[in-house]
């Protein structure tokens, strides 16, 4: 079964525009639907200490005929990213959608970056990621 994205708002504290993930944010917020993201762009998004993303609730999308899947959702954590090094950040992003138990392989973590294309992070690059990210994840609920 495939898992349906949410909905999001992204709210862009700066006075001027914002470029992240394929997305231009203005000043403000921002509403992003279901059908406008990746998992790779909102793991992006989550990750970006500029901006803050909030993930709206089934009564907040514009269809009320939208449904959530509920079977697939499992334990929660969170992550705040505005201490991590900016470029890790998209490493870690990738690292928080997949939600992996050990230290995933580089290959696993490649995803596509705004103006750079396909990234595959180096070894160091990873383990950088994989210690942030182990040391700052905070289960919830």
């Amino acid at each position: 079964m495939e898992t349906r994205l949410p909905s999001v708002t992204v709210h862009n504290p700066r006075q001027q525009h914002y470029h992240r993930a394929g997305f231009k944010f203005e000043s403000g917020k921002t509403k992003l639907s279901a059908e406008q993201l990746t998992e790779d762009a909102l793991a992006i998004l989550h990750a970006d200490p500029h901006i803050r993303v909030t993930e709206n609730s089934p009564s907040e999308l514009p269809s009320q005929r939208a449904s959530v899947d509920t079977s697939s959702v499992g334990d929660d954590l969170a992550l705040d990213l505005r201490d991590a090094p900016e470029e890790l950040a998209h490493i870690i992003a990738v690292m928080y959608a997949s939600k992996p138990d050990a230290k995933p392989n580089c290959a696993d973590l490649t995803c596509h970056v705004q103006g750079v294309g396909e990234v595959t992070p180096s070894a160091a690059e990873r383990d950088a990621a994989w210690k942030w990210y182990q040391e700052n994840i905070v289960k919830v609920g």
